[in-house]
Protein backbone atom coordinates (compact mmCIF):
# COMPACT_ATOMS: atom_id res chain seq x y z
CA UNK A 1 0.00 0.00 0.00
CA UNK A 2 1.28 3.49 -0.77
CA UNK A 3 2.51 5.31 2.29
CA UNK A 4 3.29 8.93 2.72
CA UNK A 5 5.80 10.13 5.27
CA UNK A 6 5.05 13.54 6.62
CA UNK A 7 7.07 15.67 8.91
CA UNK A 8 4.51 15.05 11.65
CA UNK A 9 3.43 11.46 11.05
CA UNK A 10 2.57 8.84 8.46
CA UNK A 11 -0.49 8.30 6.33
CA UNK A 12 -1.40 5.25 4.28
CA UNK A 13 -4.30 4.15 2.16
CA UNK A 14 -5.78 0.82 3.25
CA UNK A 15 -7.12 -1.83 0.83
CA UNK A 16 -10.64 -0.88 1.95
CA UNK A 17 -10.11 2.63 0.56
CA UNK A 18 -9.98 4.27 3.97
CA UNK A 19 -6.89 6.04 5.35
CA UNK A 20 -4.83 5.26 8.41
CA UNK A 21 -2.97 8.07 10.16
CA UNK A 22 -0.13 7.22 12.56
CA UNK A 23 2.06 9.38 14.74
CA UNK A 24 4.60 8.63 17.47
CA UNK A 25 4.77 10.93 20.49
CA UNK A 26 7.92 12.01 22.35
CA UNK A 27 7.72 8.97 24.66
CA UNK A 28 7.58 6.59 21.71
CA UNK A 29 3.87 5.74 22.05
CA UNK A 30 2.05 5.15 18.77
CA UNK A 31 -1.23 6.85 18.03
CA UNK A 32 -3.22 5.69 15.02
CA UNK A 33 -6.71 6.03 13.73
CA UNK A 34 -8.59 5.09 10.54
CA UNK A 35 -10.66 7.61 8.56
CA UNK A 36 -12.96 7.53 5.54
CA UNK A 37 -11.15 10.38 3.76
CA UNK A 38 -7.56 11.46 3.42
CA UNK A 39 -8.46 14.98 4.53
CA UNK A 40 -9.83 13.79 7.88
CA UNK A 41 -6.73 11.63 8.43
CA UNK A 42 -4.52 14.65 7.75
CA UNK A 43 -6.55 16.74 10.21
CA UNK A 44 -5.99 14.05 12.86
CA UNK A 45 -2.24 14.17 12.20
CA UNK A 46 -2.29 17.95 12.49
CA UNK A 47 -4.13 17.87 15.82
CA UNK A 48 -1.78 15.24 17.25
CA UNK A 49 1.33 17.05 15.96
CA UNK A 50 0.13 20.29 17.52
CA UNK A 51 -0.34 18.55 20.85
CA UNK A 52 2.98 16.66 20.71
CA UNK A 53 5.37 19.09 19.01
CA UNK A 54 4.03 22.44 20.20
CA UNK A 55 6.05 25.44 18.96
CA UNK A 56 7.75 23.63 16.06
CA UNK A 57 4.36 22.68 14.67
CA UNK A 58 3.09 26.23 15.19
CA UNK A 59 5.87 27.54 12.90
CA UNK A 60 4.88 24.95 10.27
CA UNK A 61 1.22 26.03 10.52
CA UNK A 62 2.18 29.71 10.13
CA UNK A 63 4.12 28.95 6.91
CA UNK A 64 1.23 26.81 5.56
CA UNK A 65 -1.26 29.59 6.32
CA UNK A 66 0.89 32.19 4.54
CA UNK A 67 1.07 30.01 1.43
CA UNK A 68 -2.70 29.49 1.39
CA UNK A 69 -3.48 33.16 2.06
CA UNK A 70 -1.15 34.18 -0.79
CA UNK A 71 -3.97 32.99 -3.09
CA UNK A 72 -6.47 35.33 -1.42
CA UNK A 73 -8.29 32.71 0.66
CA UNK A 74 -8.24 31.81 4.34
CA UNK A 75 -7.09 28.47 5.78
CA UNK A 76 -10.66 27.55 6.81
CA UNK A 77 -11.83 28.21 3.21
CA UNK A 78 -9.07 25.92 1.93
CA UNK A 79 -10.11 23.24 4.43
CA UNK A 80 -13.74 23.58 3.33
CA UNK A 81 -12.67 23.16 -0.31
CA UNK A 82 -10.75 20.01 0.64
CA UNK A 83 -13.86 18.61 2.36
CA UNK A 84 -16.12 19.55 -0.57
CA UNK A 85 -13.77 17.82 -3.03
CA UNK A 86 -13.20 14.84 -0.70
CA UNK A 87 -9.43 15.62 -0.83
CA UNK A 88 -9.40 14.75 -4.53
CA UNK A 89 -8.52 16.64 -7.70
CA UNK A 90 -11.56 18.36 -9.20
CA UNK A 91 -10.72 17.15 -12.72
CA UNK A 92 -9.33 13.60 -12.48
CA UNK A 93 -10.41 12.72 -8.90
CA UNK A 94 -6.80 11.73 -8.04
CA UNK A 95 -5.36 12.44 -4.61
CA UNK A 96 -1.91 13.75 -5.67
CA UNK A 97 0.09 11.13 -3.80
CA UNK A 98 2.47 12.55 -1.22
CA UNK A 99 1.95 16.20 -2.16
CA UNK A 100 -0.89 18.53 -1.14
CA UNK A 101 -3.40 19.47 -3.82
CA UNK A 102 -2.59 22.63 -5.78
CA UNK A 103 -4.69 25.75 -5.38
CA UNK A 104 -5.76 26.49 -8.95
CA UNK A 105 -6.48 30.10 -9.81
CA UNK A 106 -7.17 32.31 -12.81
CA UNK A 107 -3.93 34.09 -13.64
CA UNK A 108 -5.77 37.13 -15.03
CA UNK A 109 -8.18 37.74 -12.14
CA UNK A 110 -6.38 35.89 -9.33
CA UNK A 111 -9.66 34.18 -8.37
CA UNK A 112 -9.32 30.68 -6.91
CA UNK A 113 -11.17 28.07 -9.01
CA UNK A 114 -10.57 24.88 -7.05
CA UNK A 115 -8.03 22.28 -5.98
CA UNK A 116 -6.19 20.17 -8.54
CA UNK A 117 -3.51 17.50 -8.58
CA UNK A 118 -0.10 18.46 -9.98
CA UNK A 119 -0.74 16.89 -13.39
CA UNK A 120 -4.07 18.60 -14.03
CA UNK A 121 -2.83 21.92 -12.68
CA UNK A 122 0.29 21.80 -14.86
CA UNK A 123 -1.77 20.67 -17.86
CA UNK A 124 -4.01 23.72 -17.61
CA UNK A 125 -0.93 25.89 -17.23
CA UNK A 126 0.75 24.35 -20.27
CA UNK A 127 -2.39 25.11 -22.27
CA UNK A 128 -2.11 28.70 -20.94
CA UNK A 129 -5.60 28.46 -19.40
CA UNK A 130 -6.89 28.82 -22.98
CA UNK A 131 -10.21 26.99 -23.57
CA UNK A 132 -9.75 27.12 -27.37
CA UNK A 133 -6.49 25.18 -27.13
CA UNK A 134 -8.10 22.67 -24.77
CA UNK A 135 -11.05 22.16 -27.16
CA UNK A 136 -8.61 21.62 -30.03
CA UNK A 137 -6.70 19.12 -27.89
CA UNK A 138 -9.93 17.23 -27.13
CA UNK A 139 -10.84 17.22 -30.82
CA UNK A 140 -7.37 15.89 -31.63
CA UNK A 141 -7.66 13.11 -29.03
CA UNK A 142 -11.14 12.10 -30.19
CA UNK A 143 -10.68 12.38 -33.94
CA UNK A 144 -6.95 11.89 -34.38
CA UNK A 145 -4.84 13.58 -36.99
CA UNK A 146 -6.75 14.81 -40.02
CA UNK A 147 -4.44 14.41 -43.03
CA UNK A 148 -3.70 17.53 -45.00
CA UNK A 149 -4.06 16.85 -48.77
CA UNK A 150 -0.72 17.36 -50.50
CA UNK A 151 0.34 17.17 -54.10
CA UNK A 152 3.63 15.53 -54.87
CA UNK A 153 5.51 15.78 -58.17
CA UNK A 154 5.54 12.57 -60.23
CA UNK A 155 8.51 10.30 -59.56
CA UNK A 156 11.12 9.98 -62.31
CA UNK A 157 12.71 6.59 -62.70
CA UNK A 158 16.43 6.70 -63.34
CA UNK A 159 18.26 4.12 -65.50
CA UNK A 160 15.53 2.79 -67.80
Amino acid sequence: MPRSKRRWGALRKLPSGSYQARIIDKEGNRHSKTFDTRFLAEKFLEAMAKEIHGKDFKNYKIARGKRIRSYGIQVDEFDAMMLDQDSKCYICLGDNGLIALCIDHDHKTGKVRGLLCNRCNRGLGLFQDNPELLFKAVDYLVNGVIPIPREYPPLKLVGN
